[in-house]
Protein backbone atom coordinates (compact mmCIF):
# COMPACT_ATOMS: atom_id res chain seq x y z
CA UNK A 1 0.00 0.00 0.00
CA UNK A 2 1.42 3.80 -1.14
CA UNK A 3 1.82 5.79 1.84
CA UNK A 4 0.25 9.22 2.16
CA UNK A 5 3.20 11.01 2.25
CA UNK A 6 4.70 9.44 -0.78
CA UNK A 7 1.33 10.26 -2.73
CA UNK A 8 1.82 13.80 -1.72
CA UNK A 9 5.36 13.61 -3.25
CA UNK A 10 3.62 12.23 -6.25
CA UNK A 11 0.97 14.77 -6.56
CA UNK A 12 3.53 17.43 -5.70
CA UNK A 13 5.48 16.39 -8.68
CA UNK A 14 2.61 16.40 -10.93
CA UNK A 15 1.66 20.46 -10.49
CA UNK A 16 4.05 21.63 -7.75
CA UNK A 17 2.76 25.22 -7.38
CA UNK A 18 -0.72 24.24 -7.93
CA UNK A 19 -1.22 21.34 -4.78
CA UNK A 20 1.47 23.02 -3.02
CA UNK A 21 -1.34 26.21 -2.16
CA UNK A 22 -3.92 23.76 -1.70
CA UNK A 23 -2.17 21.95 0.60
CA UNK A 24 -1.02 25.57 2.11
CA UNK A 25 -4.81 26.05 2.06
CA UNK A 26 -5.72 23.18 4.16
CA UNK A 27 -3.50 24.00 7.07
CA UNK A 28 -5.80 27.20 7.13
CA UNK A 29 -8.88 24.94 7.58
CA UNK A 30 -8.26 22.25 9.04
CA UNK A 31 -6.09 23.98 11.87
CA UNK A 32 -3.51 22.06 13.90
CA UNK A 33 -5.59 23.17 17.37
CA UNK A 34 -9.02 21.66 15.89
CA UNK A 35 -10.98 19.68 17.93
CA UNK A 36 -10.43 15.33 18.41
CA UNK A 37 -12.84 13.46 20.03
CA UNK A 38 -15.41 15.26 20.83
CA UNK A 39 -17.72 12.89 23.10
CA UNK A 40 -21.63 12.35 22.75
CA UNK A 41 -23.72 13.25 19.48
CA UNK A 42 -25.85 15.42 17.72
CA UNK A 43 -28.96 15.39 16.13
CA UNK A 44 -30.19 17.64 12.74
CA UNK A 45 -33.22 18.22 12.18
CA UNK A 46 -33.86 17.45 7.70
CA UNK A 47 -36.66 18.74 5.97
CA UNK A 48 -36.38 15.32 3.70
CA UNK A 49 -34.63 12.71 6.24
CA UNK A 50 -36.15 14.35 9.18
CA UNK A 51 -33.36 13.35 12.17
CA UNK A 52 -29.55 13.07 10.95
CA UNK A 53 -27.77 11.68 13.63
CA UNK A 54 -23.90 12.53 13.32
CA UNK A 55 -21.39 10.97 17.14
CA UNK A 56 -18.86 13.17 18.46
CA UNK A 57 -15.49 12.60 15.72
CA UNK A 58 -17.97 13.51 12.80
CA UNK A 59 -19.01 16.60 14.73
CA UNK A 60 -15.46 17.88 15.08
CA UNK A 61 -14.98 17.43 11.53
CA UNK A 62 -18.28 19.71 10.79
CA UNK A 63 -16.92 22.15 13.18
CA UNK A 64 -13.89 22.70 10.83
CA UNK A 65 -13.51 26.19 8.67
CA UNK A 66 -13.34 23.33 5.59
CA UNK A 67 -16.82 22.28 6.54
CA UNK A 68 -18.74 25.60 7.94
CA UNK A 69 -17.68 27.50 5.04
CA UNK A 70 -19.86 25.59 3.08
CA UNK A 71 -22.83 26.95 5.00
CA UNK A 72 -22.52 29.41 2.70
CA UNK A 73 -22.13 27.82 -0.67
CA UNK A 74 -25.20 27.15 -2.22
CA UNK A 75 -25.90 23.87 -3.40
CA UNK A 76 -27.30 25.23 -6.75
CA UNK A 77 -24.79 27.51 -7.11
CA UNK A 78 -26.84 30.54 -8.80
CA UNK A 79 -30.10 28.98 -8.84
CA UNK A 80 -31.38 30.86 -6.52
CA UNK A 81 -31.72 34.21 -9.05
CA UNK A 82 -34.41 32.12 -10.51
CA UNK A 83 -36.17 29.87 -8.25
CA UNK A 84 -35.88 32.41 -4.69
CA UNK A 85 -36.63 29.50 -2.85
CA UNK A 86 -33.58 27.33 -3.89
CA UNK A 87 -31.26 28.30 -0.36
CA UNK A 88 -30.14 24.88 0.67
CA UNK A 89 -26.68 24.75 0.95
CA UNK A 90 -23.85 22.16 0.36
CA UNK A 91 -23.70 22.04 4.11
CA UNK A 92 -26.83 20.71 4.10
CA UNK A 93 -26.06 18.24 1.30
CA UNK A 94 -23.45 16.74 2.62
CA UNK A 95 -25.34 15.90 6.24
CA UNK A 96 -28.18 14.40 3.76
CA UNK A 97 -25.72 12.27 1.95
CA UNK A 98 -24.26 10.73 5.60
CA UNK A 99 -27.98 9.97 6.34
CA UNK A 100 -28.47 8.53 2.64
CA UNK A 101 -25.26 6.32 2.56
CA UNK A 102 -25.57 4.79 5.82
CA UNK A 103 -29.15 3.50 4.37
CA UNK A 104 -26.82 2.18 1.47
CA UNK A 105 -24.07 0.40 3.62
CA UNK A 106 -27.10 -0.99 5.79
CA UNK A 107 -28.49 -2.73 2.97
CA UNK A 108 -25.16 -3.95 1.30
CA UNK A 109 -24.46 -5.09 4.97
CA UNK A 110 -27.35 -7.40 5.42
CA UNK A 111 -25.93 -9.25 2.32
CA UNK A 112 -22.45 -9.50 3.50
CA UNK A 113 -22.70 -12.82 5.29
CA UNK A 114 -19.07 -13.58 5.40
CA UNK A 115 -17.49 -10.14 6.22
CA UNK A 116 -16.39 -10.05 9.58
CA UNK A 117 -18.19 -7.30 12.08
CA UNK A 118 -15.35 -5.59 12.54
CA UNK A 119 -14.60 -4.96 9.16
CA UNK A 120 -17.80 -3.73 8.01
CA UNK A 121 -17.36 -1.27 11.27
CA UNK A 122 -14.60 -0.09 9.97
CA UNK A 123 -15.89 0.44 6.40
CA UNK A 124 -18.92 2.16 7.52
CA UNK A 125 -16.95 4.47 9.52
CA UNK A 126 -14.84 4.92 6.50
CA UNK A 127 -18.61 5.50 4.24
CA UNK A 128 -20.16 8.04 6.26
CA UNK A 129 -16.65 10.53 6.65
CA UNK A 130 -16.21 10.14 2.73
CA UNK A 131 -20.11 11.01 2.54
CA UNK A 132 -19.92 13.92 5.05
CA UNK A 133 -16.70 15.34 3.47
CA UNK A 134 -17.10 14.66 -0.50
CA UNK A 135 -18.08 18.20 -1.37
CA UNK A 136 -15.44 20.04 0.52
CA UNK A 137 -13.53 21.26 -2.45
CA UNK A 138 -16.71 23.21 -3.63
CA UNK A 139 -15.49 26.79 -4.30
CA UNK A 140 -18.39 29.51 -4.14
CA UNK A 141 -21.08 29.65 -6.08
CA UNK A 142 -20.67 25.77 -6.18
CA UNK A 143 -20.50 24.97 -10.00
CA UNK A 144 -20.30 27.78 -11.47
CA UNK A 145 -17.13 28.81 -9.51
CA UNK A 146 -16.25 25.66 -10.14
CA UNK A 147 -16.35 25.96 -14.00
CA UNK A 148 -14.17 29.11 -13.07
CA UNK A 149 -11.12 27.21 -11.43
CA UNK A 150 -11.00 24.74 -14.04
CA UNK A 151 -10.79 27.30 -17.20
CA UNK A 152 -7.92 29.36 -14.94
CA UNK A 153 -6.17 26.06 -14.36
CA UNK A 154 -7.10 24.07 -16.59
CA UNK A 155 -3.49 22.46 -17.61
CA UNK A 156 -2.90 22.06 -13.87
CA UNK A 157 -6.50 20.18 -12.86
CA UNK A 158 -5.71 17.83 -15.93
CA UNK A 159 -2.32 17.05 -14.52
CA UNK A 160 -3.10 15.76 -10.95
CA UNK A 161 -6.66 14.44 -12.57
CA UNK A 162 -4.48 11.90 -14.28
CA UNK A 163 -2.28 11.38 -11.11
CA UNK A 164 -4.99 11.09 -8.65
CA UNK A 165 -7.26 8.19 -11.77
CA UNK A 166 -3.19 6.12 -11.41
CA UNK A 167 -3.10 6.49 -7.98
CA UNK A 168 -6.93 5.36 -7.57
CA UNK A 169 -7.98 3.48 -10.42
CA UNK A 170 -11.50 3.18 -10.58
CA UNK A 171 -12.68 -0.85 -10.12
CA UNK A 172 -15.65 -0.12 -12.46
CA UNK A 173 -13.84 0.57 -15.42
CA UNK A 174 -12.34 -3.26 -16.29
CA UNK A 175 -16.60 -4.05 -16.23
CA UNK A 176 -16.78 -1.24 -18.60
CA UNK A 177 -14.21 -1.81 -21.25
CA UNK A 178 -16.03 -4.29 -22.96
CA UNK A 179 -14.67 -4.82 -26.58
CA UNK A 180 -14.02 -1.52 -26.56
CA UNK A 181 -11.08 0.71 -24.66
CA UNK A 182 -12.72 3.50 -22.02
CA UNK A 183 -10.50 6.08 -21.06
CA UNK A 184 -10.96 6.87 -17.06
CA UNK A 185 -13.41 9.72 -16.30
CA UNK A 186 -11.76 13.16 -16.10
CA UNK A 187 -12.53 13.94 -12.16
CA UNK A 188 -14.48 17.73 -12.10
CA UNK A 189 -12.52 20.71 -10.26
CA UNK A 190 -14.36 20.18 -7.24
CA UNK A 191 -13.48 16.68 -6.95
CA UNK A 192 -9.96 17.13 -7.66
CA UNK A 193 -9.94 20.18 -4.98
CA UNK A 194 -11.55 17.36 -2.28
CA UNK A 195 -9.04 14.98 -2.67
CA UNK A 196 -6.44 17.43 -2.45
CA UNK A 197 -7.66 18.50 0.98
CA UNK A 198 -8.69 15.19 2.24
CA UNK A 199 -4.83 14.04 1.41
CA UNK A 200 -3.16 16.47 3.16
CA UNK A 201 -1.36 16.64 5.85
CA UNK A 202 -3.32 18.43 8.24
CA UNK A 203 -6.39 16.08 7.28
CA UNK A 204 -4.06 12.86 7.78
CA UNK A 205 -3.13 14.19 11.49
CA UNK A 206 -6.82 14.79 12.30
CA UNK A 207 -8.62 11.42 10.66
CA UNK A 208 -5.84 9.35 12.23
CA UNK A 209 -7.43 10.52 15.77
CA UNK A 210 -10.64 10.72 14.83
CA UNK A 211 -11.57 7.54 12.68
CA UNK A 212 -10.55 5.35 15.84
CA UNK A 213 -12.86 6.59 17.78
CA UNK A 214 -16.21 6.93 15.39
CA UNK A 215 -18.88 5.39 17.75
CA UNK A 216 -21.85 5.17 15.58
CA UNK A 217 -22.52 1.61 15.33
CA UNK A 218 -23.43 -0.01 11.87
CA UNK A 219 -26.94 -0.33 11.47
CA UNK A 220 -27.64 -4.12 12.91
CA UNK A 221 -30.06 -6.74 10.17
Amino acid sequence: MVSLPSIRTQLLASSHTFVQAVFDLAGRLVPADAQRGTTGSKDFNDPIWKVIALDGAELDICELPLMQRMRRVRQLGLGYLVFPSVQHSRFEHSLGAVYAATRMFDQLARGAKNARETELEGLFRTVRLAALMHDCGHPVFSHVGERVLGHLYAAEFRAIAAQLNALFPDPLMDSLQIGQQTSPKEPAAAEVMAALFLLSEPMERLLSDCVPITGVPWPQA
